[in-house]
């Protein structure tokens, strides 16, 4: 996973709560591969909702983002594009 401050949603491909794909600093993950950093996602048709642990600072961030959004977890900022 390439950063650790910053999450960009490339996008989602959602047919239902448990079939599901979304791109997530261009990685591909699915209700059966996810990342360790992740502990909790629910997936919508048009956005995500995701408990981010942070092992570094010991904090779980609350994150929601559209498709083609970014988050700065440092700053807690939405960021403009795509990259």
């Amino acid at each position: 996973f390439p950063s650790h401050d910053k999450m960009s949603l490339g996008g989602i491909v959602y047919h239902s709560t448990k079939d599901w794909v979304v791109w997530l600093n261009n990685t591909k993950l699915t209700p059966e591969s996810l990342l360790p950093q992740i502990m909790n996602i629910k997936v919508y048709k048009d956005y995500i909702e995701l408990g981010w642990f942070d092992k570094a600072k010991n904090l779980i961030y609350p994150v929601r983002l559209k498709a083609h959004e970014r988050f700065n977890l440092d700053t807690r900022m939405f960021l403009p594009g795509n990259q």
